[in-house]
């Protein structure tokens, strides 16, 4: 994790890193978070990750 690591930002504040894996059928977003996400943050990093997919032409998930 470098300066120049993907980055998670809410509310205009980066509070954590992202990394994806691209499958065949899918594309799976891992997140990093530098505190722990409140329920409103991680719906809307799935609903994010969603769209990443569909963006890419795959089903977008999020890590475990």
């Amino acid at each position: 994790g470098g300066a120049f690591s993907p980055s998670v930002a809410v509310d205009g504040r980066i509070r954590g890193t992202w990394r994806r894996t691209i499958k065949r059928d899918a594309v799976v977003v891992e997140t990093t978070p530098f505190t722990r996400w409140t329920r409103a943050e991680r719906e809307a990093i799935v609903a994010a990750a969603q769209r990443y997919g569909a963006f890419l032409g795959k089903k977008g998930t999020l890590a475990p």
